[in-house]
């Protein structure tokens, strides 16, 4: 610059000090100069002026009367902008998005941006919270408070507000649960639990909740116990066979089959409708089981009781019989009525024991070369194994 330049070295030096210590300072913004209290004046007539076109910058020639300097401002190429298609670009904010925007020369080829039509769109920034006073906001459960939350922000030119700073006032209490008795929402969707009342099973209800997964089954009705009766007269007991009670409801809902309970066999009953007990293995009353003993064919046929001693001299033609002597048990002297048919003892008359040959010893396991064998004694009578006996192995 000749003006400066014609300046003393010091007055050159303070000049450009100046310039440096200005933050953001463009010394050749003429903006700048003005900012700074200084007047700026075109210079007409400089040769370095130029209007600008497509393959030229724009220049225009500045003079700061504060700051005594020439200002040289470029404006860039100027191309001739087809206004039909122009699109400014917009920066985006918190909440709002932003375009690149686009333009088009209309004498070259030039162009600048993304037209709308094919995208150029900035997303929004979102807010830029101050993260020391920042609450999230969440929804209450049905068993949990939520809160309407807090948030400020900082971005320049926002400002948003949200929520509320005070904590008490930021919350927002549970729901609790909304119960719906699902047999109204849905009446198949039992979960595999009876709606109904069984012989076992109390009735239950099913509720939940219409927000969460939280459900709850409440009894409504107890159980109704089995129906028992005999399925069959064969079923009945008798005073041989048990008896089978089974439960007569059609949904007895008792595991996967219908229940049954067992009934003891009955007493033993004489002519005279009293219950009677059987003196041996050998001996049934006449009334529901027979056989007595026969005195013809060796077999009990006829009735036993239990009649006291003197009640019994009323009866005529008694005949005197001995019961079977079995292998260990006792025998009877059994007294027979051959007129009604009826029999008494008097008491045992002894002990059969086992009738055993000592040294008529039986091979009943042969003894090999890696295992003894065995042999018994064994009952004439009956067959029963009476004493064993180890064989030793052969070698």
């Amino acid at each position: 610059c000749t003006v400066c330049d014609a300046k003393p070295a010091a007055e050159r030096e303070a000049n450009w000090k100046f310039f440096e210590e200005i933050e953001g300072f463009d010394y050749n913004d003429p903006a700048c100069h003005v900012a700074c209290g200084g007047t700026v004046t075109k210079v007409a007539g400089d040769a370095r002026n130029h209007a600008g076109d497509c393959e030229n910058d724009k220049i225009t020639v500045y003079k700061c009367d504060k700051h005594t300097v020439y200002i040289i401002y470029n404006e860039g190429k100027q191309h001739a902008i087809n206004n039909a298609l122009y699109e400014p670009a917009i920066d985006p904010t918190c909440d709002t998005p932003g375009y690149v925007g686009y333009e088009q020369c209309n004498l070259c080829d030039y162009k600048k941006g993304i037209h709308s039509s094919k995208g150029g769109l900035i997303e929004a920034l979102g807010h830029d919270w101050d993260m020391t006073t920042y609450v999230e906001a969440f929804e209450p459960t049905c068993t949990e408070d939520g809160s309407i939350g807090y948030g400020k922000c900082i971005r320049e030119g926002c400002g948003y507000v949200f929520g509320e700073k005070t904590a008490e006032y930021r919350i927002m209490p549970c729901l609790g649960h909304s119960m719906l008795l699902m047999q109204d929402v849905n009446p198949d969707a039992n979960n595999g639990l009876e709606w109904a009342v069984t012989c076992t099973k109390y009735a239950y209800n099913h509720y939940a909740c219409a927000r969460c997964e939280y459900g709850v089954w409440q009894k409504y009705a107890p159980a109704t116990g089995h129906d028992l009766d005999y399925a069959d007269p064969a079923h009945k007991p008798t005073c041989t066979e048990k008896g089978v009670l089974t439960c007569q409801n059609p949904d007895c809902g008792y595991g996967f089959a219908t229940y049954t309970e067992i009934v003891a066999k009955l007493p033993h009953i004489d002519p005279y409708g009293n219950e009677i007990h059987c003196i041996n293995e050998d001996f049934y009353c006449f009334e529901c089981c027979g056989p007595i003993f026969d005195v013809t064919t060796g077999k009990f046929t006829g009735k036993y009781t239990e009649a006291p001693i003197d009640a019994r001299e009323s009866h005529v033609d008694v005949t005197t019989v001995i019961s079977p002597n079995v292998c260990g048990g006792y025998y009877y002297e059994i007294y027979v009525c051959n007129s009604c048919g009826e029999f008494w003892n008097e008491g045992d008359m002894g002990y059969v024991d086992h009738y055993v040959l000592n040294d008529h010893w039986k091979v009943i396991s042969v003894a090999t070369p890696s295992a003894p064998g065995v042999e018994a004694l064994i009952c004439e009578k009956c067959g029963a194994i009476v004493e064993t006996r180890e064989i030793a192995y052969t070698g």
